[in-house]
């Protein structure tokens, strides 16, 4: 029990301090003025006020207040060194795969050796692989009695020399023909003659669109068999 005895304003008196003794209560003097203080049944208020006032603290509060600093010191002491173990821990890990690495026992699959190109039959020619680097003519063409001009399709048009490996391929001979408008004489002509292959039996095949089979990615395996097709449908003349 708390009974108000002054405000910050008044004094004190001596009859209050004799009074308050007689009653077995204490006087306190507060932040918000003097008080009676019953010390049976309230807290012991005049030491937390006079402790409050003074700066000081009891010899227990002390005590507890050094444990529990010692103990927080201990935690982060402790919590520091296990950090540092797993950093040292994550480093040695770290160097030890560097090291594996660089020795060649983990090579990565980003950079393994790539698988063999296959070979013999299953490979892809080109024409050019095939020919050379010009299978056709570069640039064939046609005019008009009245002066006007175009140009052919190079596929239809083979070089000397491709038109002689196919010759040699399938046992012909080389020919020169107009095979695009005929050999008729017209109002159209060929500035530049056709490369045939003429095949023992008489038959005529292009040796130009048999080197566009080279041209498409087919393999060689395929490509013999478009050339046995080739000179199977060929037709005598």
């Amino acid at each position: 029990m708390i009974d108000s005895v002054t405000n910050a304003t008044q004094p004190v008196t001596a009859s209050s301090t004799q009074s308050s003794s007689s009653s077995g209560k204490v006087l306190c003097h507060t932040p918000f003025g003097d008080v009676l203080v019953d010390e049976l049944s309230t807290t012991d208020l005049k030491a937390q006020f006079d402790r409050r006032t003074t700066g000081g603290a009891t010899d227990a509060e002390s005590a507890a207040l050094a444990t529990t600093t010692g103990q927080s010191s201990s935690a982060a002491s402790s919590a520091s060194s296990v950090a540092s173990t797993l950093r040292t821990n994550a480093t040695a890990q770290f160097v030890a795969a560097a090291q594996s690495d660089s020795a060649g026992s983990a090579t990565p699959a980003a950079i393994a050796t790539p698988a063999a190109q296959p070979t013999g039959a299953d490979t892809v020619p080109t024409a050019q692989s095939a020919f050379g680097d010009s299978p056709w003519l570069s640039n064939p063409t046609g005019s008009g009695d009245h002066g006007y001009t175009w140009q052919f399709n190079p596929i239809y048009f083979a070089t000397d020399q491709t038109a002689q490996t196919i010759a040699n391929l399938v046992g012909g001979t080389v020919v020169t023909k107009n095979a695009m408008i005929g050999d008729a004489d017209g109002p159209l002509h060929q500035d530049e003659m056709n490369n045939m292959v003429q095949l023992a039996s008489g038959a005529l095949i292009n040796p130009g669109l048999v080197a566009d089979f080279y041209n498409h990615g087919y393999s060689q395996a395929r490509i013999d068999q478009m050339i046995q097709e080739e000179v199977k449908g060929a037709v005598a003349v």
